[in-house]
């Protein structure tokens, strides 16, 4: 891209058309990037010595476009703690 035209492009547009791999298409669900069932994952690790670096492995070989092992942990995470709010009860 010719510098002039560069100079007069927002610099989001800059930013976005030479990195394009930002947090939020990283974090996008797609067909070939599918989000792991969070409730089979939680049940595997019930079971004595599964860890998430291994069913996170086992994630990559059926889906070998699929998330990073950090978006792995931390989504499920993200989940198991929404799933402990969500089935607490409120006690008067």
């Amino acid at each position: 891209m010719p510098t002039a035209q560069q100079d007069r492009l927002p610099d989001a547009l800059t930013q976005n058309l030479l990195f394009r791999d930002s947090a939020a298409s990283r974090d996008t669900v797609t067909p070939d990037r599918p989000e792991p069932d969070w409730q089979e994952v939680h049940t595997e690790l019930r079971k004595k010595g599964v860890t998430l670096s291994l069913l996170w492995q086992e994630y990559r070989l059926a889906n070998p476009t699929g998330y990073q092992y950090s978006w792995f942990c931390e989504s499920y995470t993200r989940w198991h703690g929404q799933r402990d709010l969500s089935s607490s009860t409120v006690c008067a």
